[in-house]
């Protein structure tokens, strides 16, 4: 079973402006550009959100995401590569983030 490696807290801050938290792999969010922060500094990211993120290949057939904590976060706006564990990860597009909100009228 391949090892996970250590998982921290990161900042991530919502297209509102609201400050929230999540709980992820280190250096996959070290090197996607995620800010690590204290456990507890700021609230979790609630469920209805959902995060932005890029997706990246490596090769044919292999494709991940990885969170972006920061609208100014250059993988998001830019491209390029994130390289994790000697493997460079090409990014190919981007989502938005999503509420998933009660909608009331």
């Amino acid at each position: 079973m391949p090892e996970l490696g250590s998982r921290k807290y990161f900042g991530y801050t919502s297209d509102n402006g609201k400050t929230y938290q999540f709980y992820g792999r280190q250096e996959d969010n070290v090197q996607a550009g995620n800010t690590p922060e204290a456990a507890g500094a700021n609230p979790s990211v609630p469920a209805r959100l959902k995060k932005r993120h890029v997706w990246a290949v490596a090769s044919p057939g292999v494709r991940r995401k990885f969170w972006i904590g920061q609208l100014s976060n250059g993988h998001y706006s830019g491209g390029g590569t994130i390289t994790v564990s000697g493997t460079a990860w090409v990014i190919e597009g981007r989502v938005g983030e999503k509420d998933q909100g009660v909608v009331t009228d």
